[in-house]
């Protein structure tokens, strides 16, 4: 991940936000020696926080793993998707 200090954001920061959008990547801005915040943007974040909720259904991550060997293992079926966006 990219690394800007809070003076460079702020010197630029409509560029650095298009950069953000743009580029679909974080950034960590440092604002001292011990502190950094990370810009990203909204879509990415909710993505990041969906998965993260749906780690940690052990229910979820059953059928995960489930649906990930099965896969490996070529069982895999071809299905009609008009059927479902009804």
């Amino acid at each position: 991940m990219q690394t800007i200090t809070f003076n460079e954001l702020e010197k630029d920061l409509r560029n650095v936000l298009n950069l953000v959008k743009r580029e679909h990547q974080p950034l960590a801005v440092s604002i001292d020696n011990d502190n950094e915040i990370v810009v990203m943007e909204a879509e990415e974040y909710s993505s990041l926080m969906e998965t993260c909720y749906l780690s940690n259904n052990p229910v979820n991550v059953a059928r995960l793993k489930k649906g990930i060997n099965q896969h490996k293992q070529g069982k895999t079926k071809t299905i009609e998707i008009k059927t479902y966006l009804d």
